[in-house]
C-alpha cells in the first residue's frame, strides 16, 4: 500500500484561482491522529484518486508534508 498521496485538482475551487498559472504540489501522508483499520487503508491506497469528500480520506485526516511551488 502506498501511504502517501498529493493533491490532483483543485477541482476549480478557491485554491485554484489563487494558484492562478502557478504550479502547486501538494504532498500528503497520513496524519497521526487518524483513526483508520488497516484495511479502510487498504482502500485508498495504491495510484487511484480520491475526493476529500471520500469518508475514508476524512477518517485519514491527510497531513500536508511537502509544498512544491513552481512560478511561472
Amino acid at each position: 500500500v502506498d501511504y502517501e498521496g498529493g493533491v490532483r485538482s483543485w477541482e476549480d475551487g478557491h485554491l485554484a484561482k489563487v494558484f492562478d498559472e502557478s504550479s502547486v504540489y501538494v504532498r500528503l501522508r497520513p496524519s497521526e491522529s487518524g483513526r483508520v483499520s488497516l484495511d479502510e487503508l487498504n482502500t485508498i491506497g495504491g495510484f487511484a484518486e480520491y475526493t476529500s469528500s471520500n469518508s475514508i480520506m476524512q477518517k485519514v485526516k491527510p497531513k500536508i508534508y511537502q509544498i512544491i511551488w513552481v512560478f511561472r
